[in-house]
């Protein structure tokens, strides 16, 4: 059996936390935990590591890019960890600052799912 992937996806709307949890749930050995605030994800990435975490920008109570950002400066929080950002707007600016926290792989909103699936595998498995 292999081993279980687990994934932090950062996402407040309910809509998109559904679509892709309905795609995180056809596949082995992957299980997905939900947050859909700044706090709460910050005391997720304290409490365990994830294999992926995927991440909205604009949340309730502050930036998934700048919950990233504080992770990847604490000791090795995010060590051994893809990033994956899926948001409504993408910036050059915003785009910068991905490339520069080794995010590798960015949809912007509404994105094709065909391509988020691959994305998704190949971050989880490769």
């Amino acid at each position: 059996m292999s081993e279980l992937k687990s994934i932090l996806y950062i996402e407040d709307n309910p809509v998109i936390i559904k679509i892709v949890g309905h795609v995180v749930a056809r596949m082995d050995n992957v299980e997905m935990t939900v947050s859909s605030s700044a706090a709460d994800a910050k005391q997720c990435l304290k409490e365990r590591r994830y294999h992926l975490v995927i991440f909205d920008n604009d949340l309730p109570d502050g930036s998934g890019l700048s919950v990233i950002e504080e992770a990847v400066s604490s000791a090795d929080a995010l060590d051994q960890t893809a990033l994956m950002a899926v948001t409504a707007r993408v910036s050059d600016d915003y785009l910068q600052r991905c490339e520069e926290l080794n995010v590798e792989a960015i949809f912007e909103k509404p994105f094709v799912m065909k391509s988020f699936n691959e994305a998704l595998s190949r971050l989880l498995f490769c």
